[in-house]
Order: structure tokens, then C-alpha cells, then sequence
């Protein structure tokens, strides 16, 4: 503690007006905040909250994540948030038995799935999964177990 108007080492004891107490945040950086020695608890967790909201507000979505919505007759979009800029799409297919494909583009937020064996079997399934790329070049992805009955 140092006493703002004398410069001087003392203790809250010694009644300076003008004394402040340094925290110092464990924050990556140490950054402390100024306490007024006659600050009570409400004061310093006050003081605390303000911190941590700009900090947390200024790291919001920092990393993307993504999820996949069935939309019905064989289409998928991967709804993506977080993360910066753009997002890229790449969607794969883990179907064993290949009776599904994408029809049509792989690099959009949206797909159709498609049978391809005829005649059909009595159903349909794979697993189809989607990895996500912010602007950033930062990776999420999800997986969808895809089932049609025929």
C-alpha cells in the first residue's frame, strides 16, 4: 500500500485519506485494481464485478461451435455461431453400407442426402458430420446419425 498524497509506506492504521490498496488479478496479465482503504466489501466486490464484466465481454464468442438441425427430407444445415468472420463447411459421410450420398455441394451450410442404392432397403443410415472454420482458421464440428425409413 503506498499513500497517494505523500508517497510514503503506511498502514490503514495510520488514517491517510488518500490511501488505496492494489488487488491484483490472476488475469493473464496481473492487472490490479485500486481499493480506497475505507472501502467496504460491497465496494471492493463492486469493483470486482466491473472487471470481470469488461473482460468477459470483450473475450465473447471467442471460439465457434456448431450444431446440425435435421430439416427434414434429407436436408441438414449446421448452424454455426461464435468465433469471427466467415465460416467454412466441410461435411463428411461415415456410412458403411454406401447407400447415402450428398446431392449436390459439400462447402455450404446447407446439404440434401440421398439414397443410392435401388431399390432402396427398408432403411437408410450414416453418420454425417460437419467441420466448422471461422475466418480465423479455428475448428468445431458436430456428428448427426441420419435415418430414413423407406
Amino acid at each position: 500500500m503506498s499513500c497517494n498524497n505523500c508517497n510514503s509506506n503506511c498502514s490503514c492504521s495510520d488514517n491517510c485519506p488518500n490511501k488505496t490498496s492494489d488487488i491484483t488479478l490472476f488475469d493473464g496479465t496481473f492487472n490490479s485494481i485500486e481499493v480506497p482503504c475505507d472501502a467496504s466489501l460491497n465496494d471492493v466486490l463492486a469493483l470486482l464485478e466491473e472487471y470481470t464484466n469488461n473482460l468477459v465481454v470483450a473475450n465473447v464468442n471467442v471460439h465457434p461451435f456448431v450444431r446440425i438441425n435435421d430439416d427434414g427430407g434429407g436436408s441438414l444445415t449446421a448452424q454455426a455461431e461464435g468465433g469471427s468472420g466467415v465460416y467454412t463447411y466441410a461435411w463428411e459421410i461415415a456410412d458403411n453400407g454406401q447407400y447415402i450420398t450428398f446431392a449436390g455441394a459439400t462447402n455450404v451450410a446447407t446439404v440434401s442426402i440421398i439414397n443410392v442404392v435401388t431399390p432402396p432397403p427398408d432403411y437408410t443410415s450414416g453418420l454425417v458430420k460437419v467441420i466448422v472454420t471461422d475466418s480465423d482458421g479455428r475448428k468445431c464440428s458436430d456428428v448427426f446419425y441420419y435415418y430414413e425409413a423407406t
